[in-house]
């Protein structure tokens, strides 16, 4: 087996029950690194406003609730706006705090939407704020070594490659740790990229540069301002999406009723196909012996007289019963009386030339349609016929029995009917019966 089909296997078995851990191990490692600024962490707040802290902490969780669902990694917001601005405003150790707060509430918030439970809730929290937390540090720790410095006060060409280091380093960090809560969770090591989120994302975080420059060189009027037109443009786009996905569920439920419908119409047409095959096999063929049955015989006959008044040649029959059948029923039983006509059947088909058409004309009697044979071609197949129903090992059905069968065969004659051919080849069976069976008469 494959290394990564093992992996996942694996994965579907332990996975839920490492997650717990993981999570939790995540969140204590995320706090422990960002606990290394906590003096730099107390200059910030004590240097922030009051209301511009009232203001960030009910900023970040605001943001992130106008978000969009994604199949593929449950759900993609515009948090990079304040994960990254607040980077480059406060440092990523404030913007660690103000975002894993948010990423704390969010999975309570949401709880009734997801059907979590507490326990479910509060491991995703953890795990959202530790992932949070390791990521906006990864930024920026990418920031500072790409030469950047917070607060970023101006756009140069120098912000340029700081700027790009943060996102970047923040997409592969939050990327990671997202498939490996997937890998946990659901058993998946494979995830397709979302294009979506990946677009959104960084646009994001650009929008929160902007914010960064609009709040560094304007006042709090305007910076507030400016919040509240951006708040309600993501709010707007929020419920175009929301009515978008309500559109797509509709269309989807549809789609998959017109789906359901038109199986079970197929599934309908198929039996009604079975049934029309079955009918049309029933109304040609004897159940019991898979033999065709009198009606198709009889129609068989009447196509190859046809044929024989159109191109000439000849035709014959053969009536044949199996001798002393009624006493194999009363002596033994009908199941075993079945078995043996099943059996002769059997014998006959194979016996027959491959031109020819066996049939079970009723009860214990059969008719063999020999086109194209003469009197001593017909003898010879229904001889053949004969010698293997009386060398049969019928002892192997029951003890004792033994069976042979009696025939007549006819020829069509230019001037004969059918009706005419088959009195010729009864009288004949007739003849063989009266002859001591287990004979065949060909002609009078």
């Amino acid at each position: 087996m494959p290394l990564s089909s093992r992996l996942q296997a694996w994965l579907r078995i332990y996975g839920k029950s490492v997650y717990p851990f993981y999570a939790v191990g995540l969140f204590l490692l995320a706090v422990s690194l960002l606990s290394r600024d906590s003096a730099l962490l107390r200059e910030t707040f004590v240097a922030l406003a009051l209301v511009d802290i009232v203001v960030l902490f009910a900023l970040c969780p605001a943001i992130l609730l106008l978000g969009f669902p994604s199949s593929r990694l449950g759900y993609v917001s515009f948090d990079r706006i304040t994960q990254a601005g607040l980077i480059w405003l406060l440092g990523p150790a404030a913007s660690a705090v103000f975002n894993a707060v948010a990423s704390l509430i969010f999975p309570f918030h949401i709880r009734a939407q997801t059907g979590n439970s507490r326990a479910q809730a509060l491991l995703r929290a953890l795990h959202n704020a530790g992932m949070i937390i390791l990521t906006i540090l990864a930024g920026g720790l990418a920031f500072r070594l790409a030469g950047g410095s917070a607060p970023v006060s101006a756009l140069t060409p120098a912000l340029i490659l700081p700027v790009a280091a943060t996102i970047v380093s923040m997409q592969l960090v939050n990327g990671l740790f997202v498939r490996i809560r997937v890998a946990l969770t659901d058993g998946r090591i494979r995830i397709p990229v979302d294009w979506f989120a990946n677009t959104l994302e960084p646009a994001a975080a650009l929008i929160g540069l902007l914010t960064v420059m609009i709040a560094i060189n304007t006042d709090r009027v305007l910076t507030l301002s400016y919040l509240f037109v951006l708040m309600a443009l993501m709010f707007t786009v929020k419920r175009l999406s929301d009515s978008r996905q309500r559109l797509e569920e509709k269309v989807q439920q549809r789609t998959a009723e017109i789906e359901a419908q038109n199986q079970r119409l197929e599934m309908a047409r198929v039996r009604q196909q079975e049934l029309v095959e079955k009918l049309e096999r029933l109304s040609r063929e004897d159940e019991l012996t898979g033999l065709c049955n009198r009606r198709h015989m009889d129609e068989f006959l009447r196509q190859e007289k046809e044929r024989l008044q159109r191109y000439g040649g000849t035709l014959a029959i053969a009536l044949m019963d199996i001798d002393h059948f009624k006493e194999v029923n009363d002596r033994y039983s009908h199941q075993l009386g079945d078995k043996v006509l099943m059996t002769v059947a059997e014998i006959l088909q194979h016996e027959a030339r491959s031109t020819d058409l066996v049939s079970r004309y009723g009860g214990e009697e059969f008719v063999i349609a020999l086109p194209n044979a003469d009197e001593d071609g017909a003898r010879q197949v229904i001889e053949r016929c004969r010698e293997a129903v009386q060398s049969h090992p019928w002892e192997r059905l029951q003890a004792g029995l033994s069976l042979s069968i009696s025939g007549g065969v006819a020829v069509l004659d230019e001037d004969m009917d059918l009706q005419a051919l088959f009195r010729r080849a009864d009288q004949r069976l007739y003849q063989a019966k009266d002859q001591g069976r287990n004979r065949i008469v060909v002609s009078d």
